[in-house]
C-alpha cells in the first residue's frame, strides 16, 4: 500500500528523518562547540581560551541548538499534517494489524511507523490530540480484539505494537491509574478479608477483658469498704474531716487495739 502512495511515504520518510535529527541534535551542539572553539583559537593564535570566550561559544551553541530545534518540530508538524491528509495513518494500521497476526514486517516498514508514532509526543497540543486519537483508538480496537495476541505482540522490543503501548499506555492517566488500582485491591483482598474475619473475635476479647477488669476494681473497693467498715476507721476519718476541716486525702496511722 505505501508503496503505491507514494506522498503518504515521502511524509513518512521525512518524520522518520527529523526524528534522527532530533536525536542527533545534542551531538551536533557539542560539535558545534568543538568547531567554534578550534576556529576561535586559530583566530586570536593561543592554544587556550579565556573562560569568557568559551562561555560566549557555549551560549551560542545553546542558542543554535534551540533554533534548529524549533525549525525541526515545525518542519515535523507539517509532516504529520501531510501525513495525515494522505492517509499514512491507515497503513500504519494495516502494518499494525499485520504484526499483530504474526506477519514478516521489513526494517524499512517497521521505522517509518515507529518514528511516526515515537514523535507524536513532539506536536503541539492540538496536532497531538488528533494523531493520538486516531493511533489510540486503533490500539484500543486491536488489544479489544485480540487481547493474548496483542499482549505477546506488545513486549516484543522495536516493534510497531511496543510502541503504541508504550506511548498510549504512558498517555492515558485513567487507565494506568485503573491499572494500578486494581493491582492494589487484588495484593490487599486477601489481607482485608483475612481482617474482616477476624475483627469481630478480636473486639470480642478486648470487650470481655475490659468487663472483667472493671469486676475485678469493682470487688476491690467493696473488699476495703468492708474492711475499713469493720475496724471503725470510716468513721474516725469522717469526724477528722468535719472538726478539722480539711479536703483532701490525709494518712492516718491505724489505732492500736488492746484485748480485754
Amino acid at each position: 500500500y505505501i508503496d503505491y502512495n507514494e506522498e503518504a511515504k515521502n511524509h513518512l520518510q521525512r518524520i522518520s528523518e527529523i526524528n534522527d535529527e532530533l536525536n542527533r541534535l545534542e551531538e551536533n551542539k557539542t560539535k558545534f562547540i568543538a568547531d567554534k572553539t578550534e576556529e576561535r583559537k586559530k583566530e586570536l593564535n593561543t592554544d587556550t581560551l579565556s573562560v569568557q570566550e568559551q562561555s560566549r561559544i557555549v551560549a551560542a551553541a545553546e542558542a543554535w541548538a534551540a533554533d534548529e530545534r524549533k525549525r525541526l518540530l515545525e518542519e515535523l508538524k507539517q509532516a504529520y499534517q501531510g501525513a495525515q491528509e494522505s492517509n499514512a495513518d491507515a497503513w500504519i494500521g494495516m502494518a499494525a494489524d499485520a504484526e499483530l497476526y504474526g506477519g514478516e514486517i521489513n526494517k524499512e516498514t517497521k521505522k517509518l511507523a515507529t518514528d511516526f508514532i515515537d514523535n507524536i509526543d513532539h506536536l503541539p497540543e492540538d496536532s497531538k490530540k488528533v494523531i493520538s486519537d486516531t493511533m489510540g483508538g486503533m490500539k484500543k480496537e486491536m488489544e479489544d480484539q485480540e487481547p493474548s495476541l496483542f499482549r505477546k505482540a506488545a513486549n516484543i522490543a522495536g516493534g510497531i505494537l511496543n510502541s503504541l503501548r508504550t506511548a498510549f499506555d504512558i498517555h492515558s492517566p485513567s487507565r494506568k491509574m485503573q491499572e494500578i488500582t486494581e493491582q492494589l485491591f487484588a495484593g490487599a483482598e486477601k489481607p482485608m478479608q483475612e481482617a474482616a474475619r477476624k475483627l469481630p473475635a478480636e473486639m470480642t476479647k478486648v470487650a470481655d477483658g475490659v468487663l472483667a477488669e472493671a469486676k475485678r476494681l469493682a470487688e476491690a473497693q467493696a473488699y476495703m469498704r468492708d474492711k475499713l467498715g469493720a475496724s471503725g476507721l470510716t468513721m474516725q476519718l469522717s469526724g477528722v474531716y468535719h472538726g478539722l476541716n480539711i479536703a483532701g486525702p490525709i494518712n492516718i496511722p491505724a489505732p492500736q487495739t488492746e484485748k480485754t
